[in-house]
């Protein structure tokens, strides 16, 4: 089995077996960090002042304000990856090929739509293989280890500052 793929969180709030993280900041490449034209960049940029929040499994215990190490089995994300993006390509392709040669008269055309019933059927079949996959613990982020504050790597200080507002965010 291969190690689980990991990343930062900070603990904003917890529940019975589980913890709400809010993911520390994207790790890029010394390349990418350095250059500024990388793709990856420009997203981390775009997306970097809304706040995301995540439950995951907690079997240490940690409380609010804690950094922690939330990990996800390798295997698990190769694996949606692969339905993902390999099940809407073949059927993409697929689906323009049948078309074309499904209605011979107009080829281009019988391809163009069968790529499109195609992608359309693969979404929705992706759709419920990904409830299917969710309901899997192997894909279950879980909080793999706390981090002492020199492991750190930049995450800023706890979202909540009283309990109140903490109570408000586990509805």
């Amino acid at each position: 089995m291969s190690a689980p793929i990991e990343h930062e969180a900070l603990v904003v709030a917890v529940e019975p077996g589980f913890a709400w993280v809010r993911p520390g900041p994207a790790q890029l490449c010394p390349a990418c960090a350095n250059s500024g034209r990388c793709g990856a960049v420009a997203l981390n940029r775009l997306f970097a002042g809304q706040e995301e929040h995540f439950r995951v499994a907690d079997p240490l215990g940690v409380q609010a304000g804690e950094r922690v190490m939330v990990g996800v089995a390798a295997q698990a994300v190769l694996q949606a990856a692969l339905w993902a993006y390999l099940l809407p390509l073949l059927a993409l392709l697929g689906g323009a090929l049948l078309g074309s040669r499904l209605w011979p008269i107009q080829p281009d055309l019988g391809g163009l739509c069968g790529a499109g019933v195609g992608l359309t059927l693969a979404l929705f079949g992706l759709r419920w293989r990904s409830r299917e996959l969710a309901l899997r613990q192997s894909f279950e982020p879980v909080v793999v280890r706390r981090l002492d504050t020199s492991e750190s790597g930049g995450i800023s200080a706890p979202l909540f500052s009283c309990k109140a507002k903490q109570k408000d965010f586990q509805r």
